[in-house]
């Protein structure tokens, strides 16, 4: 196995800890990921999964404008753009679900 994490410096709570829209995100992690593949080349061949999603985090997080262009992206494109809000109106209604009170009768 490949240790591509080693020396590995960067905050990945700054891609967990955002709160941009499920679509924006996944297709942002996507790029990340193309590039990462890219960057490795061939030694991509003999690296895990897990290794994997773990530095195209770590790329997307020190590479902002790949969620400035998956957000450009999904606005510009209407199938993806419905999606988008319907993963919004899903997270708006179990937030309000989340803080409805309690009835004990």
């Amino acid at each position: 196995m490949v240790t591509a994490l080693a020396g590995l410096n960067v905050d990945l709570e700054a891609v967990r800890g955002t709160s941009m829209n499920a679509t924006v995100m996944t297709l942002a992690r996507y790029y990340a990921r193309k590039e990462v593949l890219r960057n490795l080349g061939y030694r991509a061949l003999r690296i895990e999964s897990v290794e994997l999603t773990l530095l195209a985090n770590a790329h997307l997080a020190s590479h902002p404008e790949l969620i400035a262009r998956a957000a450009k992206t999904v606005h510009g494109d209407p199938a993806l753009r419905r999606i988008a809000e319907r993963h919004e109106r899903e997270r708006l209604k179990r937030a309000s679900a989340e803080c409805q009170p309690v009835c004990f009768t």
